[in-house]
């Protein structure tokens, strides 16, 4: 299955009716990237791809875009892909997977046939209570958890790897000395030659963690007004920094704290609430408040399976001084008072 702006594509209809060409092998070069600019535009061209797009794309799902948004970005995509009159018209080709990256190529050139030749840009996505483990160009493995986003090139062609991330990745790094592997986040940057670490960043609170588990990794931190620190951080360090203040590095048990990347869900082994509950919301996508002094106060040890999130923070109430609240669509956290 494909997947860009919210439009699916199911990969039997990329193939439907293309009685010239072999099945099995345009099937083996679009996921290989192989395909000519002849068999992209022939496919491209075809109206099932053209019927099924937009049949899928009305479907219900968990689409980002507003309804007018939407609808104006799938006008760009069908124009770009039957331009007509359009040719004039030049965008940045993205495609977003949130499941099986070995096709995001193909959502790609879909996107982007008949524009000029720009550098393709990969922006994988992971869905609400999953996970999704990849490769990029280099061999390096990343692991995405539920709600996280990692942006790359096609290929790292100038001395520097570099990756985006917003959300929750483990990263299993190629060892490649002359091209270090930069992860960037809204408040820090993490510098590696080959190692394997995990990064964590909640965007709107420009807020980030980096825990190394093997080799070591060079962390600069960023502030607004001045510039920020370059940190060395060592295995089984976790370095948690919010922008503006100041980086704090502390021993943890590394291959513990990112074994969700194992289990496929999230754990937690005595862990405060201001730990799990940033990963709750990403793993849930649902916003919980908690004040700071509770957030600190109780730890907590379990593992998600398939809980809903309010049963999750009913079973915490039951068994703990914290308890919630609905609030519209969100839960708000608070400690109990003895009477």
């Amino acid at each position: 299955m494909i997947f860009f702006w919210g439009i699916t594509l199911n990969l039997e209809y990329l193939v439907l009716d293309m009685k010239e060409m072999k099945e099995e092998d345009i099937i083996k070069k679009a996921l290989t990237s192989g395909l000519t600019d002849k068999e992209k535009e022939f496919l491209a061209g075809r109206e099932p791809v053209l019927r099924h797009l937009k049949e899928q794309w009305n479907e219900p799902g968990d689409s980002f875009l507003s309804p007018v948004a939407k609808e104006r970005v799938l006008g760009r995509v069908m124009r770009k892909i039957h331009p007509y009159n359009t040719r004039r018209d030049y965008w940045m080709k993205y495609a977003v997977a949130a499941s099986l990256a070995l096709l995001i190529s193909v959502g790609s050139w879909l996107i982007g046939q008949n524009g000029a030749k720009e550098k393709t840009i990969y922006v994988v996505s992971a869905g609400r209570q999953s996970m999704e483990s990849f490769y990029l160009p280099d061999g390096s493995h990343v692991s995405l958890n539920a709600g996280g986003r990692l942006t790359y090139p096609e290929s790292f062609d100038g001395e520097k790897r570099e990756v985006s991330l917003s959300g929750q990745a483990f990263f299993e790094v190629h060892h490649d000395p002359e091209h270090p592997f930069i992860v960037k986040t809204k408040s820090m940057d993490i510098k590696a030659l080959g190692t394997a670490f995990e990064v964590f960043c909640v965007d709107s609170l420009f807020y980030a963690e980096m825990i190394l588990t093997e080799g070591a990794v060079e962390v600069s931190t960023k502030k607004e007004r001045e510039k920020g620190d370059v940190l060395l951080v060592k295995p089984d360090e976790k370095l948690a920094y919010v922008m503006g203040g100041k980086a704090e590095i502390m021993r943890v048990n590394a291959d513990q704290y990112s074994s969700w990347r194992r289990e496929g869900r999230p754990n937690f082994k005595n862990e405060k609430l201001g730990m799990i509950l940033p990963r709750l919301e990403s793993w849930y996508g649902i916003s919980i408040k908690c004040p700071s002094e509770l957030a600190g106060k109780y730890s907590f040890t379990f593992s998600i399976h398939d809980e809903s999130l309010e049963l999750l923070l009913d079973i915490i109430s039951k068994s703990s001084p914290v308890a919630y609240r609905k609030k519209g669509d969100s839960f708000v956290l608070y400690e109990k008072v003895n009477k």
